[in-house]
């Protein structure tokens, strides 16, 4: 997040803070997107769920996630797969792709499959991330710079995540070893994916812990106040 200002302080939209300083600003100070962590990550232990949290959209793989569990039914997996469906955020509707991609999902005969229609309040919302292996396989070309709230409160909470190469959150998990990374936007990465970090489970729990530690730093609110608070002055 940057955040500009000229005379006074605002937050601007920018990829980095040279280019927001090539807008006009004559001060920019760059921060970590805000986020409150909690008190502590959950400690590693075995993997209870993979988990795919927030709203059902096509641009976040939901198609890909229906995919998989096709898949991991057919492997005869027990691996338990919680996906929440709600709808987008401000209207809480779907369009027709993302409703067949959750009719394709209720179709896969995944015998661990949980589909969840309702938004989790913050307690239950957290609590998921307890044991789970986070899967946010979304599109690289839309995430490539936006800051994956999914992601951060996973890796906040200790949950490693698998995501896409490009995005955001693959350059977080490559830099903690806490993941794994889709080499490519497909059912075939993402199944891959998911293997590598279950395989690798000790090894990606460790690194989602040193994230946690990083990230609760890097992204404390505090640093967008100081920011605010000294360009008012």
């Amino acid at each position: 997040m940057a955040v500009a200002g000229v005379g006074a302080i605002a937050v601007a939209r920018a990829r980095t803070p040279r280019q927001a300083a090539a807008t006009g600003w004559s001060r920019v100070v760059e921060v970590g997107y805000p986020a409150i962590a909690p008190a502590s990550p959950f400690p590693p232990g075995p993997l209870a769920r993979l988990l795919v949290a927030g709203a059902a959209r096509m641009n976040k793989g939901i198609d890909l996630v229906a995919d998989l569990a096709g898949r991991l039914a057919r492997r005869g997996d027990g691996v338990e797969l919680l996906v929440q469906t709600t709808g987008k955020r401000r209207s809480g509707g779907r369009g027709n792709r993302e409703s067949a991609a959750i009719e394709a999902l209720g179709r896969s005969g995944m015998r661990g499959l949980r589909l969840d229609p309702g938004a989790p309040d913050r307690a239950e919302y957290a609590a998921r991330f307890r044991g789970a292996l986070v899967l946010t396989p979304y599109d690289p070309a839309k995430f490539a710079d936006n800051v994956s709230g999914i992601a951060l409160d996973a890796l906040l909470h200790g949950a490693p995540v698998v995501a896409t190469a490009g995005s955001w959150q693959a350059r977080v998990v490559e830099r903690f070893g806490a993941g794994t990374v889709m080499r490519r936007w497909d059912a075939d990465s993402l199944e891959a994916a998911v293997d590598e970090a279950r395989a690798r489970w000790d090894e990606v729990t460790a690194g989602a812990q040193r994230a946690a530690a990083a990230l609760r730093e890097e992204h404390d609110p505090v640093h967008l106040v100081r920011a605010l608070a000294q360009g008012a002055r």
